[in-house]
Parts: C-alpha cells; structure tokens; sequence
C-alpha cells in the first residue's frame, strides 16, 4: 500500500503521551490584577515579591471557599475551575461568587504600592462554562491541564474585561443570573474570526444567594 503524501514526524526524545484524559462540564474562572506591568515597574523587587504573596493567599483562600479548583497561579493572574473532580448543581454561581469574592478581597489589600504609597489594587476577571477535556498536569500547565474553547473563551473575557470588571458568558450564568446584579449584555470577540460570545459584567450579588 502506498504511502506517498504521509509525513510521519518522530516523538521528541523523552516524550509520553498524556492519557485520554476526562470530558466534563466545567466552570472556567480567569483573574488578572488591572495595570500590573506598570505597578511591578514602578515597584521594587522585594516589595512585588511581597504583593505576590498577598496575591497567591486571596486566590487560594476564594477558591477553596467556593468550591472550587485552583488550576495555577502564574504571575499576578490565576486560572480556577469549578465541577471537578464531581459537577454540582450551581458550579457556575459558585464562579462567579468567586470572583466577586477575590475582587472585595484584593481590593482590600493595604500597603502595597511604589515607594510605599497606597495603590489601589484591583482584578479583571472573566468567566465561561463548556465542555473540557481534562488531564494530568505538570509544572508548566498547572495542576490540570485544560484542552476545549471554554478555557479559551474564559480568558478572552478576562482580557476583555475592564479594570475590576466581571464578564460572565450567558452560557455560563444562565438561570444564575438573578442571583447576581448584573450590567447590560454585550458580545465580546473571542478570535479573528468574528466569533462572539454574548456576556454581562456581574457588579455584585443580588438579593437572592
């Protein structure tokens, strides 16, 4: 039989294919602190170093109180999920509760600031909810490793959003969304393509938890 037109491409040495990994439903939750790059300029080393580790004990501290997975941490920015290992009922309030959490926490930080000056620290945040495929992470991907759009959209709403702003996916609120006090929807392009996804920024909880 003829082969001509295939290319095979050789494994890189050391290489071992993950597992198939596990399909499931998740919550994706993507935060960021509004203006970093100009802060850690602005900042000394130490004192940055110091601001991360305030950073690293909120993130851990809402997530956990939420229900959810912190996936990792890089930099001044953190990657959650919620429904794993076990999807519940009201992951994607739980999300968003998360995220409401982390901005009155992070915007409640003191002393941190270039020359000792008081900065008002606050996050961009976007959530998204859809099918993944979840594997075995490592130390570049986190402790999981999350392959689908949901991730990718999660993240393009967090980039999307404004300082201390949460854009939340109508897929991903959805009967949620009273819960929540919520701004006007707006369609947020997600790539080149002019592919959108219709969003709200979530302004705080509403009367009903």
């Amino acid at each position: 039989m003829s082969t001509a037109g295939t290319v095979t491409q050789p494994r890189p040495p050391g290489f071992t294919p993950q597992p198939e990994g596990t399909r499931c439903r998740l919550s994706v939750l993507f935060s960021d602190l509004s203006g970093s790059t100009a802060l850690s300029g602005d900042m000394e080393a130490e004192d940055y170093a110091e601001l991360l580790g305030a950073l690293r004990h909120v993130y851990t501290a809402a997530v956990a109180a939420n229900g959810g997975t912190l996936v990792r941490i890089q930099g001044d920015g953190m990657l959650a999920v919620f429904g794993w290992p076990q999807p519940r009922e009201g992951d994607s309030r739980r999300a968003v509760e998360a995220a409401v959490q982390l901005h009155q926490d992070v915007a409640a930080l003191q002393g941190f600031g270039p020359h000792g000056r008081h900065t008002e620290l606050r996050l961009h945040s976007g959530i998204h909810a859809g099918l993944v495929l979840v594997q075995r992470g490592d130390t570049m991907t986190g402790s999981l490793e999350l392959l689908g759009m949901a991730p990718n959209v999660a993240g393009r709403l967090s980039a999307a959003a404004g300082r201390d702003e949460i854009l939340v996916s109508e897929d991903c609120l959805g009967p949620d969304l009273h819960h929540f006090e919520a701004g006007p929807q707006r369609a947020v392009a997600i790539d080149g393509d002019g592919s959108e996804v219709l969003a709200r920024p979530v302004l705080g909880r509403g009367q009903a938890i």
